[in-house]
This record gives C-alpha cells, structure tokens and sequence, in this order.
C-alpha cells in the first residue's frame, strides 16, 4: 500500500512539471504580448498591430488551422489576417469583438480525439510561433543558433544539471564575426522575430477558454499513462526523458520570453520618443 501511495506521488509530482511550468511560461508570453499589442493599439491606432504584427498574426491563425484539421475539427471559416482598411468594416463572424484573425471550428463532443484536440489547438500559436523563430535564427543568426544547440545539449547530458553547470553553460558567450552580409542578416532576423513576436504569442481569452476541457481530459490521460509506467519499474527512465524535455521547453521558453520583453520595451521606446518629439514639435 506505502509503495503504492508513493508511485502516486511521484506520477503526480511528474505531471505538475509537465504541465504547470508550460502552462506558467504560456500564461507569462500571453500576458507580456497582450500588452504590446495593446501599447501599439493606443497609442499608434489599431492598424499598428498588423503593420508590426502581421506575420506573427498569420502564423498564429495558421496553427490553429492545421492542429484543428490534424483533430479532424469541421473549419466552418477562417481567416488569417484582417487588412488595416477592413478594421472598420462589420464582421458577422465577429459581432462582439475585432478580430485581427480567426478560425471557427467545430468538432463532435462524444469523440474523445477531437474534444483533447482542443488544448493543442487552443496553444498551438504558441508553439507554431517558437518552430518559426528557431527556423529563422537557424538561417538569420546561425551562430547564436549553434551556441543554443551547444548549450542544450551540455545541459541535458546531465540526469539532474547541477547550478555550476547551467552558469559556466550559459555564460559561454558565442563569438560572431562581423560583415555586411552577417548585419543585414541579423537585422531582418531582429525585425522578422519581433513581428512575429508580438503578432503570435498573444492567447486570446476564447483560445484559452476552448483548452480548458481538452487540457484536463489529456491530464488525466497523461496522470494514468505516466502511473502504469511509473507501476512498471520505468521511474528512472521517465525522469531521464522528461528532464531531458524540460530542460529543452525551459530553455527555448526563456528565450521567447526574453524577445517578447525586447519587444515590448521597443515599443514603449518608440512610445517614448514619440511622446518626447511630440511635445518638440509643438511647442
């Protein structure tokens, strides 16, 4: 019975990592691009979100497209990117609100695939934005794409990486060399991150709505999944894996957080300056 007890725990205490930490850095990049997206649209106007933000609204509708058509979702319409000159303009589809984007879907409530299809497609824009970025600086920023490579591999080659070893990893700075070609290229990487940055990662509160249910039925899923193995004798093989899976998600997550605050304090800059030459101006 005591070992019984403590296989729970442990399947418990497997299943909070694998889902509050993710759930926590998703809420967090909703949050901070929420806010971007709100600074452009009170202080530029509402078209500043799709002439900053058009990519990253794309992608976000795209992966909410291709999750649903992979759960076998009916697409009743969709749209991937509203134009600045139809933000005035009526949508049936959208009587409550101005979409920058949307995909309507519907799916069969007794089929268990399609109802746990919902927590992918509701967070998909998350993760079709991170595949984006990391394409992105892979041939944008090779070298800073190699230095992440290196490091999360030193890190996930240890069971339990100790704090010496995430320090000495990540201060191991990569060097690049400098030339014309490698500017351009870091500048479109900087601009073509951003867009997609504050376009993409921005959750909205019906994305999050349709998740709930699916989030919960693929947790019990994962809970009874993760207890037989545990049950089974493959404790120390799960710990390996998930470790190695969390030190990767964690560490792309962090960099994605760190870009949607560059984002955000770029646009609270050109705020600033704005505001500042403004007054210049006028007097």
């Amino acid at each position: 019975m005591t070992n019984m007890i403590e296989i729970l725990f442990h399947t418990i205490f497997l299943l909070l990592l694998l889902f509050v930490i993710p759930m926590l850095t998703i809420q967090l990049l909703t949050v901070i691009n929420h806010q971007s997206k709100q600074l452009l649209s009170n202080n530029f106007g509402s078209a500043s979100q799709i002439y900053l933000g058009g990519l990253g609204i794309i992608i976000h509708e795209c992966s909410h497209l291709i999750i649903a058509l992979l759960f076998g979702h009916q697409i009743t319409r969709f749209k991937l990117l509203v134009l600045p000159h139809e933000l005035n303009t009526p949508d049936p589809a959208n009587p409550d609100h101005q979409a920058l984007g949307y995909v309507f879907h519907s799916w069969n409530e007794r089929s268990l695939y399609q109802t746990i299809g919902n927590a992918f497609i509701g967070i998909a824009p998350v993760f079709g934005c991170i595949a984006c970025l990391v394409g992105l600086t892979k041939y944008l920023n090779p070298v800073l794409f190699n230095w992440l490579i290196n490091v999360g591999k030193k890190l996930s080659t240890s069971y339990y990486p100790s704090l010496g070893l995430i320090s000495k990893t990540l201060t191991s700075l990569p060097e690049f060399k400098l030339s014309w070609v490698s500017l351009l290229y870091f500048v479109l990487w900087i601009v073509i991150s951003t867009n997609i940055t504050v376009g993409g990662f921005d959750l909205s509160s019906a994305d999050i709505r349709g998740s709930v249910v699916g989030i919960f039925l693929w947790y019990l899923l994962t809970g009874l999944i993760l207890f037989i193995l545990t049950y089974c004798g493959f404790s120390m093989v799960i710990n390996y894996w998930l470790t190695k899976l969390l030190i990767w998600f964690v560490l792309i997550m962090l960099l994605t957080i760190c870009w949607s605050l560059i984002a955000n304090l770029l646009i609270r800059l050109a705020i600033i300056l704005m505001r500042k030459f403004g007054d210049v101006e006028n007097h």
